[in-house]
């Protein structure tokens, strides 16, 4: 099985790929966590030092080589479905989309650094979150609005629609 989970940040896609893997005993593999790593520094200050277009390119980088994976769960960055190389992921798996509102996100972000998303009120999350979903309805297979709802109820929501 390879299952993609997509969505906006703070939709509880970590946390979800987290369960699934130990669940499912599937390699996990976070878009995120492996830029770190390869930068040897976090997002934030990635796009302090970089700026953002320095981090696209290592998360295609990164992308790319997740393809190559025939089986894993992949929980991506909120914004990898914007990289030229995001369909070649998504082939033959399936894709879980993690929906979110922008008052949820704007709850679920306070006291979290994410670069983008720093300081801005609902209604620019709202524009951000609409921006991308466009996006993300593109690939998704399956969705699951995750707004309102603690991180527990989403996991079981998950597995339920995933049959496990």
């Amino acid at each position: 099985m390879k299952l993609i989970i997509i969505g906006f940040a703070t939709s509880y896609k970590s946390t979800v790929a987290k369960h699934l893997s130990k669940k499912l005993n599937l390699p996990l593999f976070d878009v995120d966590k492996l830029i770190e790593e390869q930068a040897g520094m976090p997002i934030s200050q990635i796009f302090a030092e970089h700026g953002e277009s320095y981090f696209r390119e290592m998360e295609s980088a990164v992308i790319c080589h997740l393809a190559t994976k025939p089986t894993g769960i992949v929980s991506c960055g909120g914004g990898s479905v914007l990289s030229q190389d995001f369909p070649s992921l998504v082939q033959n798996a399936t894709v879980l989309w993690l929906k979110v509102d922008a008052k949820t996100a704007h709850k679920r972000l306070n006291g979290v650094t994410r670069p983008l998303f720093d300081n801005l009120t609902v209604s620019e999350l709202s524009t951000k979150i609409d921006q991308r979903n466009p996006l993300y309805a593109k690939y998704a297979t399956i969705e699951l609005d995750t707004s309102g709802k603690p991180s527990k109820q989403v996991v079981d929501e998950v597995c339920k629609l995933l049959r496990i």
